[in-house]
């Protein structure tokens, strides 16, 4: 009716030669309404013409995303910059992803795109903003270029009707749309009907709202997607993490149908479960018929209970008149009603300690420990089962002593030269001294600004850190000592105080060490450096340029030789004679090369090494890469160990003075011990 109405106001409009605009109207509109357009059109006789417009290619991808970058008054009032080189091409990387789902709307997911890294760009620098590669992994890794567009519209649909959205309707239609692999999954018509039999129109109309607001798409011959595989990881941390009625129904009958199925005799929901079960009913997909049988014997339990409750209340009323007779009976039945809810409670966190051993054993064990603690060698099978199976976890995951925590990434994490403190370093404007054990022991307050680096002095009793630019020195109780302006284009990595502790970094061009001063300002000749790592008895100096070229230096700067390229990070052995590399391609390439810079051996990591160091003994080297792990390899390249994963890329890692301890930095926020 409203495309008809528009079609007879556009022929009144055009309908006396006299009064007509000059012009002709552009009309755009989905597939799916065009043939009634069309009929609109035609029943009031105006003419019209019909264009296609097909998705856009890979060609016009890379366009949208630099033509701003090609006209010159663009160019002088956006300023911006778009990374286009060998290590990382941005507009090709977006249109290689955004072109992985034939099937998605591309253009509104190229604004989403655009959107997210131009906030990105203009809160790093507003006055010459710069799309990079790094920005763009760092939004997908998190979220944060399809999260906020998610989260809109969820509340679109929430104003449209709330009830799909508060029962948790619609993430459950989402969540059957990912794989667990965390990508999309193409549903036809009729799996839908089937997974939500009996509310086909409600379904359908919500469908079309999820198709209108971008969140699904239409999938030839006939059936749905999400929009974007991008969208997948969102719609399964959100469904994840949901406590609406509909996840969290989904979840108590997911944790009790196996063993329903295997024991049907014995297993029912507690009164609260199947409440929680009834009343989440409408969020969520069909149940199918164990699930159907498991609700109705659960309600036959809690009727029976009821009755038992009524019964009892008369029974009571009968013994209060015997009470005395009875009391030694009453304590009796008190001391099995005890243990009775001792071993509901041990059980209870038994089932909290297994689903916490899904993404932390270590919390998972202190669960387990403390079910086991309520009832000790008397604790039910369940409770010492889970024990076991979370301890032997470690065969997998090693477990961890404890874990420091931040607001925002963390950037760096060093164990104090006795071995007792940790100091990490985060983008939360913080750095942050703790002990052994996780507890707070002093915040290095930044002002906001992002803390590059942190480090001890090697008598333990003073720490440096590096943030916007500056370089300051801090007493452990938090007092600033000292501080000065970093040079620009100096290089600094605050891994080490010099030998005595009294003076600015090594690494840092100002040293009252004058040869070092030298060797600084013979660099300074050449590009850009931005890490300089010296060895333990500063006979050798390994350099890294802004191109990725490392050099090894002798004592006295003299260059030894350029011994790679690409590289990202380096490091020397304790006795300087040995040192490693790490180049990253599509895969990180670790190379071993002697005092000499001539070339040993090398080996292959699956992902992107962030960070590698040698042990103390010089017999193992600890890798940190974006696979979310800290790993433990001996000099022949033989993987040892494995340490607890993290949320996140881990940023470095580094041992304690002794060898017997690690510590890792996260992405997620957290630092490891």
């Amino acid at each position: 009716e409203q495309l008809k109405a528009f079609a007879n106001l556009v022929q009144q409009v055009f309908a006396q030669a006299q009064a007509q605009p000059r012009g002709k109207i552009i009309l755009s509109c989905r597939e799916e309404i065009h043939g009634l357009l069309r009929e609109s059109l035609h029943a009031q006789s105006l003419p019209f013409a019909e264009m296609f417009l097909a998705p856009l290619s890979w060609e016009g991808v890379v366009e949208a995303v630099e033509g701003v970058t090609r006209h010159p008054a663009t160019q002088t009032q956006f300023h911006l910059e778009i990374d286009r080189n060998k290590s990382g091409n941005l507009p090709e990387i977006i249109a290689g992803d955004l072109l992985e789902s034939e099937e998605s709307p591309q253009a509104p997911m190229l604004q989403i795109v655009l959107t997210g890294l131009w906030q990105a760009a203009i809160k790093e620098n507003a006055k010459a903003p710069r799309l990079s590669v790094r920005q763009y992994q760092e939004l997908k890794q998190s979220g944060g270029l399809v999260g906020e567009f998610f989260k809109q519209q969820i509340e679109q649909l929430n104003i449209w009707q709330s009830s799909v959205v508060e029962s948790g309707l619609v993430l459950d239609l989402l969540y059957r749309h990912t794989t667990p692999a965390g990508s999309a999954e193409t549903l036809s018509t009729e799996q839908l009907r089937k997974i939500y039999d009996g509310r086909q129109h409600a379904i359908d109309e919500l469908l079309a709202q999820c198709r209108d607001l971008y969140l699904l798409t239409d999938v030839p011959p006939r059936g749905t997607s999400l929009v974007h595989p991008l969208l997948a990881p969102i719609v399964i941390k959100e469904y994840s993490n949901s406590v609406k009625p509909g996840q969290q129904a989904a979840r108590i009958l997911n944790s009790r149908i196996e063993e329903f199925r295997a024991n049907a005799k014995d297993i029912w929901l507690n009164d609260a479960d199947l409440e929680m079960v009834e009343k989440g009913r409408e969020g969520m997909r069909q149940f199918d018929a164990d699930e159907e049988r498991l609700l109705q014997i659960s309600r036959e339990r809690k009727a029976q209970r009821e009755r038992e409750r009524k019964r009892n209340r008369v029974i009571r009323n009968v013994l209060a008149v015997c009470i005395f007779l009875f009391a030694v009976l009453a304590g009796w039945q008190w001391q099995v009603s005890e243990r009775n809810y001792k071993r509901s409670k041990a059980n209870q966190l038994a089932f909290i300690a297994k689903d916490l051993l899904k993404t932390d054993n270590t919390k998972a064990l202190r669960v387990a420990e403390a079910a086991y603690a309520i009832l000790g060698a008397n604790s039910p099978a369940a409770v010492t089962r889970t024990l076991s199976e979370i301890f032997h976890s470690q065969e997998l995951w090693p477990f961890y002593e404890a874990s420091y925590s931040h607001d925002k990434h963390v950037t760096s994490a060093a164990i104090a030269p006795d071995g007792r403190r940790i100091l990490t370093a985060s983008e939360d404007g913080f750095a942050k001294l703790w002990n052994e054990h996780g507890n707070l022991l002093q915040a290095f307050d930044h002002e906001g600004y992002e803390v590059e680096s942190a480090a001890f002095s090697p008598n333990g009793k003073q720490v440096m850190t590096l943030a916007n630019g500056m370089v300051k020195l801090w007493e452990m109780n938090g007092k600033l000592v000292d501080s000065d302006t970093l040079p620009s284009g100096h290089a600094v990595d605050l891994s080490d105080f010099s030998t005595d502790g009294m003076r600015i970094l090594k690494t840092f061009a100002g040293s009252e060490d004058e040869k070092f001063r030298a060797l600084i300002q013979r660099l300074k000749q050449e590009e850009e450096t931005y890490q300089v790592i010296p060895a333990a008895n500063q006979q050798r100096v390994v350099t890294i340029s802004s191109y990725g070229i490392a050099r090894l230096l002798d004592g006295e700067g003299n260059m030894l030789r350029s011994i790679d390229s690409s590289v990202v990070a380096a490091a020397i052995s304790p006795d300087g004679k040995r040192l490693l590399t790490v180049t990253v391609d599509s895969l990180s390439t670790i190379k071993f090369w002697d005092e000499q810079g001539n070339f040993l051996s090398d080996f292959k990591y699956r992902g992107e090494v962030n960070h590698a160091v040698f042990s103390p003994d010089g017999a193992q080297i600890l890798t940190a890469a974006n696979d979310h792990t800290a790993k433990l390899w001996d000099l022949s390249q033989k993987f040892v160990h494995r340490l607890p994963p993290h949320g996140l890329g881990v940023t470095a890692a580094g041992f304690s003075p002794d060898g017997r301890r690690i510590v890792t930095a996260s992405h997620d926020g957290f630092a490891r011990l």
